[in-house]
């Protein structure tokens, strides 16, 4: 459980980095659009991770799955 947390963290870490950077480099018509690409890379990002500790999901294998 202690895993999951961390991988969240790491995600929530990672998409505030690139969102600081996409609101800070691209212009404002830009901007729009990226931001509705990295909200769809976080949804993704964290279904998976979801997915993965029930065993649903490729990629990460929790100890307790198996």
């Amino acid at each position: 459980m202690i895993s999951l947390l961390v991988y969240f963290v790491v995600i929530v870490i990672l998409l505030s980095f690139a969102y600081y950077v996409v609101g800070q480099l691209l212009p404002p018509p830009i901007q729009k659009f990226a931001f509705i690409v990295l909200a769809l890379i976080g949804v993704i990002a964290v279904v998976w991770l979801l997915l993965s500790m029930v065993g649903g999901g490729p990629g990460l294998h929790f100890p307790l799955n198996r």
